[in-house]
């Protein structure tokens, strides 16, 4: 906060107070976030696989279950963020749309007598109806992606519990008193 106070004069007259104020706020929301996701996700998640990896080698004497568990917890996280990042430029184009729909809306009928007398009232419907196309397709990929991101998921946690199956298949068809 104190650092926003020490800019310069000029910077505050370039960025309108409303603006730094929704920026201030995003960003803070944005720390408290990650914090929460850091504390209360990731180190849980880590922890538990790092537990579960070492139990199934322990419990079964073998490595092969634990990989698989490993493996299929990476491939799950790389496809979860590589799809969450494609997810998230969907996301900030939706919100510059937005951002453009709500100064279009506010600019036009804040000087409709003059779009009026100016015989402009098919270019703003048509400019505002354009904003709201580009919404609706970048919404619609948003949802496609989060549709691929469940499947990919699916997929990656099927195709580990088939292998982990296999293993354990294989080894009591080698030794079925060994369970």
């Amino acid at each position: 906060f104190g650092r926003l106070h020490a800019l310069p004069t000029r910077w505050h007259a370039e960025h309108p107070t409303g603006e730094v104020a929704v920026a201030f706020g995003r960003g803070e929301r944005g720390f408290r976030s990650l914090l929460g996701l850091l504390v209360f996700s990731v180190f849980p998640t880590l922890l538990e696989l790092s537990l579960s990896v070492t139990i199934l080698r322990r419990r079964f004497a073998s490595h092969a279950l634990g990989l698989v568990a490993l493996g299929t917890f990476s491939a799950y996280a790389v496809w979860t963020a590589a799809l969450v990042d494609l997810r998230l430029r969907r996301r900030r184009a939706l919100v510059a749309l937005d951002q453009q729909r709500g100064a279009a809306l506010v600019d036009s009928l804040s000087n409709q007598e003059a779009v009026k007398l100016a015989g402009g009232t098919d270019t703003e419907t048509d400019r505002f109806d354009g904003i709201l196309a580009k919404t609706q397709r970048e919404a619609v990929r948003s949802q496609m992606l989060g549709g691929c991101l469940n499947l990919g998921q699916a997929t990656i946690f099927g195709l580990g519990l088939l292998a982990s199956l296999r293993i354990a298949l294989a080894r009591h068809v080698a030794d079925p008193l060994a369970i």
